[in-house]
Formats: C-alpha cells, sequence, structure tokens
C-alpha cells in the first residue's frame, strides 16, 4: 500500500520513477539528436545577451566543478563556516556574481526564499558601504522572492529586476532608490493598487522612466494601465500584458478551454503548458537556441516547437485531423505581432503519436464496483446524462459533480442535512439554524455544497472505502472527488491541486480504453488504466482521458486535494511504466 510520507518529497520518495522515465526519454531523444545524451542547461535568451556583456552563466546554466576558485565570503570578508554547530554540512550561501568593474550584481535563478546583502560577495579590501554604494544593477530574477529587505544601502542603484519572482508587493525599501530609472518587476503577482505597487514610494522617485509588469496576472487590463500612468506621471513608460490584445494575436491559444480542445492533436496537448515552459523546452529537449520573449512571441514558440515535433516524426504527417483546435482569434481581427516565426496554423491539425507507455491502477474489488454503479446511475438518472447545468463547464463532460469532504464544513453540513430531512416546506427553521448563537454562518455557496453532499452521501461513503483500501494517507488528506460521466478527452493542468490525485472509472466502456494519459516527459506519455482500478498520477502535469467509444458508459471518480500544505511536484506518475 503507497503511503504518502510528507518528509519525504515526491521527488526522493520516487526517484527511481524519474530516472526510469528519463531514460526513456533519453533513448527516444538521442535518435533525432545525439548530441543531446543530457537534456540541455535551461538557457534563455536573457543569459545569452549577459554572457556576451561578461556575466558568466547563472549556475543552474553550468556544471559546477570541485575546483572552482570561487569562494563563499562572509559580509566582513572572512571564509563562511560551512559546518553547524553538530559537525554537519550546511547549504552554501548563494552568492552574487560581480561584473569586473564592480558595478552590476546578480543573483538570478539561484532558488531563493530569502535574500540578504551578505550574498554580495565584497572584495577583501572593501567595505560593505562602499562596495554596495558603487552598485547600479541588481538582477535577482527567476528566484522564489517576496521582499527584499536592504535596498537603502544601494543609493546608486539605476537598475532592479526582481522577474519572476512571488512578490504580490513591491519591496517597501524601494522608497530609498533615488537614482532608479528602470523597473523590472514583470511575472510576478502584483496588483493593480497603491499598496501592491507602492506607489507613494514609487512617486518619489524622479529618475524612474521605465516600470515593466509584463505577464502579472491581475495587471492586464488597459484602465490598469492608465491608472499607473496617471499616478506615475514622471514614468515615460509602463509596460503591462493586455490579455485581450494577447489573446487577438492569432494562433496565441487554441480554444478558450480544454473542451474545446482536441485531445488527438499535438496542439492540444502542448497548450496547457506556460509560454515559459515551451521555450524551455525548445532548448532543453530540442537543442535550439533560445527564443527572445521581445522577438517571438507564443504563436511563433509553439509553431518551432510543432515543426521540431514533426520533423522527429512525432506527429501523423499523413493523417491530419478534420475536426480543428478552435482557436481564440480564428474570428477576431488580425493584431501586428513581433514575432519573427510565422505562425503555421496548418501544424495546429497533426494528430500526435508520441511514445506510449502504460501503466496499471490497483484493481478495486468488484462488489465495491457493483454498489458505487448503482449510486451513479441513480445520480445520473435524477440530474440527466447530459447535464447542461454541469460543474466545471470547462471540461468536455457529460455530467460532472464536485462533492466536498464533510470534514471541512461540519456544521454547515449539520445544517445541510436539516434542510435535506425537513421535507415539510418549514424554511425559516433552516434559516434560523444557519443564524443561531452565530455559530454556522455559512455562505449560500458553502450550505449548497455540504447540501449536495449529504443528498449524495452514499457516492463519498463509498467512494472513499474504496480509497482507503488502496491509499489510507491519501484518504486523509482527499478534500474533493469529481463524479462524473462522459469526461472525454481535455488535456489540462490541475492548478489549484497541491499534490497528486487518484482516478478511478466504471462502467461497460472496452477495457484498455479511456485511461488517464499524462505527459511523463517532452516525448513520452504515460497511460495510466484506471477501468475498475484506483491509478495515481500528479494533475498538475498536462493529462487528458483516452479515447474510449461513447456509445457505452464511463463513470469516474477523481480523488483529490486543496488547501493542504503543497507537495512539490516529483515524477508524473509513481510506478515504472511498461513499454509493452
Amino acid at each position: 500500500m503507497p503511503i504518502m510520507e510528507l518528509e519525504i518529497s515526491l521527488a526522493e520518495e520516487y526517484a527511481h520513477v524519474a530516472k526510469a522515465l528519463e531514460e526513456m526519454e533519453t533513448q527516444v531523444r538521442i535518435q533525432h539528436i545525439p548530441s543531446l545524451e543530457e537534456r540541455a542547461p535551461p538557457l534563455e535568451a536573457d543569459d545569452l545577451k549577459q554572457e556576451e556583456l561578461g556575466f558568466p552563466l547563472p549556475v543552474s546554466c553550468v556544471k559546477i566543478k570541485e575546483d572552482d576558485e570561487n569562494i563563499i565570503m562572509d559580509d566582513s570578508g572572512g571564509d563562511v563556516d560551512n559546518d553547524n554547530d553538530n559537525g554537519e554540512k550546511k547549504q552554501p550561501m548563494a552568492l552574487a556574481i560581480i561584473s569586473k568593474d564592480g558595478t552590476e550584481a546578480s543573483l538570478k535563478r539561484r532558488k531563493l526564499k530569502t535574500f540578504s546583502m551578505t550574498q554580495i560577495q565584497i572584495p577583501r579590501e572593501q567595505s560593505l558601504t562602499s562596495f554596495l554604494s558603487q552598485l547600479t544593477y541588481l538582477n535577482v530574477s527567476q528566484n522564489e522572492l517576496m521582499d527584499l529587505p536592504g535596498l537603502s544601502s544601494l543609493p546608486n542603484l539605476t537598475t532592479l529586476n526582481l522577474e519572476r519572482n512571488w512578490f504580490n508587493t513591491l519591496p517597501s525599501e524601494i522608497g530609498h532608490l533615488h537614482q532608479l530609472q528602470t523597473l523590472n518587476a514583470s511575472r510576478n503577482f502584483l496588483r493593480p493598487n497603491a499598496s501592491s505597487l507602492q506607489l507613494t514610494y514609487l512617486q518619489t522617485l524622479p529618475h524612474l522612466t521605465l516600470i515593466d509588469l509584463l505577464y502579472n496576472q491581475k495587471c492586464g487590463r488597459l484602465h490598469h494601465r492608465t491608472h499607473v500612468q496617471s499616478q506615475l506621471p514622471q514614468v515615460q513608460t509602463i509596460k503591462m500584458t493586455l490579455w485581450e490584445e494577447v489573446g487577438n494575436v492569432p494562433g496565441t491559444y487554441v480554444g478558450s478551454s480544454a473542451a474545446e480542445r482536441n485531445p488527438l492533436l499535438l496542439r492540444s496537448q502542448l497548450e496547457p503548458l506556460g509560454t515559459v515552459a515551451l521555450r524551455r523546452r525548445l532548448v532543453q529537449d530540442f537543442g535550439q537556441r533560445p527564443t527572445d520573449a521581445a522577438e517571438v512571441d507564443r504563436a511563433g514558440v509553439m509553431s518551432r516547437l510543432l515543426e521540431a515535433y514533426t520533423n522527429e516524426g512525432w506527429v501523423d504527417k499523413n493523417n491530419y485531423c478534420e475536426s480543428e483546435n478552435k482557436s481564440k482569434s480564428d474570428t477576431a481581427a488580425t493584431t501586428t505581432t513581433t514575432t519573427t516565426t510565422p505562425y503555421v496554423k496548418g501544424l495546429d491539425t497533426g494528430i500526435a503519436k508520441r511514445k506510449r507507455v502504460h501503466l496499471e491502477g490497483t484493481p478495486v474489488p468488484q462488489t465495491k464496483i457493483d454498489e458505487l454503479l448503482i449510486e451513479l446511475r441513480g445520480w445520473t438518472a435524477r440530474t440527466g446524462k447530459l447535464n447542461k447545468n454541469r460543474e466545471r463547464p470547462s471540461i468536455q463532460a457529460s455530467n460532472y459533480m464536485i462533492l466536498r469532504s464533510p470534514k471541512l464544513d461540519e456544521g454547515v453540513t449539520a445544517v445541510a442535512a436539516n434542510i435535506c430531512t425537513n421535507t415539510s416546506g418549514e424554511g425559516n427553521g433552516s434559516s434560523s439554524a444557519m443564524n443561531k448563537g452565530g455559530s454556522t454562518r455559512a455562505s449560500r455557496r458553502a450550505v449548497r455544497k455540504a447540501k449536495k453532499l449529504e443528498q449524495y452521501r452514499k457516492i463519498w461513503d463509498l467512494a472513499m472505502d474504496a480509497l482507503h483500501d488502496v491509499d489510507e494517507v491519501f484518504a486523509e488528506r482527499c478534500t474533493e472527488i469529481a463524479v462524473t460521466f462522459g469526461f472525454t478527452g481535455s488535456p489540462h493542468r490541475d492548478k489549484q491541486n497541491c499534490g497528486p490525485f487518484y482516478g478511478f472509472a466504471m462502467g461497460d466502456f472496452p477495457g484498455g480504453q479511456g485511461g488517464i494519459c499524462v505527459e511523463a516527459s517532452a516525448r513520452v506519455v504515460a497511460v495510466m488504466n484506471t477501468k475498475n482500478r484506483l491509478g495515481r498520477v500528479d494533475g498538475r502535469y498536462v493529462h487528458w482521458v483516452d479515447s474510449y467509444d461513447k456509445d457505452c458508459e464511463r463513470y469516474s471518480l477523481i480523488y483529490y486535494e486543496t488547501g493542504n500544505d503543497y507537495i512539490t511536484p516529483g515524477p508524473a506518475v509513481f510506478s515504472i511504466p511498461s513499454e509493452e
């Protein structure tokens, strides 16, 4: 029985699976690119530009030699003690790369969650204060930072790069950077308001001429940019990604949701990946040069990637699908795009034929399957096999319902039970129960969810009983079950999940069909057989339901968790697949 130990990461616990998957990927990769016995470093266009300016590549892009002459120094100029009080080795401090003239410092892509000025290594002959005062450029991009203490010690900084971090507010000390000219805060979690953007402090920076807020999800409308411009009249250029304009560029996206994507098409299977992931795949898995976001947009990157797959034979050239994806821009007016790679619409219709490997879920006793099918057929008899009011319409399914764990809303569930059993029409009693003593002040939505659970409590109990036999630890962590009928295709990623999920399918559809397909690597798709079985996969990777006879009956249960401690992803599946 698999046990999910939170103190052991998925990557560590299933390292043998990750290694086997990588070996499968390597075998097929070197058939086409013999020089890529290992995946290429995750170089980006900015890395090459910085290298041309004299900066070495980021640490994550080079192999560190054991005889590296760089030493770790503390702020007094001495060597850092890398042993703790017990004599064990501590994690080395990540140090900034300093330009030759000492005016620029970079801590790009160091997996930092916290920052300290002591990470800026100073020459032995200089004091920390004098050295920091000469810095004009600081790059802490591509980390996991949420604050940047110590900025007040950089009085002459002219450029600050915070790109791709976890900032939901700009650093509080940014108002001390009176010489600041350029602020790059793209790809964070900023909002277009005074507190998040520290507008009061930015207004005091007379030399600030450029602010980059591209790809901040909440800063994406024209009136957001207009508002920020009105608050910062001294700033000449404010960059924001206007999502309506992006969606109108031909080839940027296909389908407004997973429900509109044909799962047979390679384009559909790649669509859930972010643009950064697509760029990295071109570099790491296909050995191409990094693409510059200013020159090649998402549509151009997608065209290059589809072409690379096609050239290696992973797309069926002789069997293009007549049923194309519906592009969000098919009926939109054409807008100017910066891409140097033309978007080739024909590549969208190529049927994927990536390497498929197979896994078997854990069998569920037939008696439990039969009990569940009775309840599931009762559900569709009441709500309809084709339910136009189904939940989660972004997924292609005939009927879809989410049941929430009763442990999450025990008080509300009790109220809902009272509502369900109160068939005499005395609605006022339930309202008073909700407000009585203020102990069960739940939203109407929470009450509806609890009422739904109470109505279908037997489905929940039977489903959890089956899961408990297979993985009792996950059964305790599970917060929701998606109950579906006729779930098809729908390539997507579960961005809200905080860990892997279990899938369980049943019905009269043929064996060997309707499994869960999950992208295990660039060229390898793992297919988990979940018919009358519980199969565990990580839905934070791209996944979809494999083809099956649509005239047949297919119910499925998807057990997942949200709101718990986040579990860092490991491999996409948790046992070594068969290549048969």
